[in-house]
């Protein structure tokens, strides 16, 4: 997808509904190319089915453009070694120190109910 029709996508999208576009055009997407109420999702269509590159979303909010990525799983579909309660600590700790750093970045939601462990970093 090249950056005319990427654009094109976000001018076409309704309100509340996410456009899904690839790693490599994201750079040249500005604040005045995306709608207000329509979201950016960052993945490809691979055989037939979307594939994430990224859980999160980017959106405009006045004047400017914020992500917001979404660590929303539960142990029970968590195979990796780290295990899913060290990992999300890993990804707190790194948003607290890049907030304290460049202040670009904060954690707007972290549950820790012993199963789920919703996250949502918004910078």
């Amino acid at each position: 997808m090249d950056v005319a029709e990427a654009k094109a996508r976000l001018e076409a999208a309704y309100e509340d509904e996410a456009v899904f576009l690839p790693p490599s055009v994201l750079n040249k997407i500005t604040l005045d190319d995306i709608p207000n109420q329509v979201m950016i999702e960052v993945g490809l269509p691979k055989d037939g089915v979307m594939h994430l590159d990224w859980s999160g979303r980017l959106f405009k909010d006045q004047d400017q453009i914020k992500g917001e990525a979404d660590y929303t799983w539960t142990r029970k579909y968590w195979y990796s070694p780290i295990g899913l309660e060290h990992y999300l600590d890993l990804i707190r700790r790194a948003v607290e120190l890049r907030n304290r750093v460049h202040n670009d970045v904060e954690i707007t939601n972290y549950d820790d109910d012993g199963s789920l462990y919703p996250d949502d970093i918004c910078c």
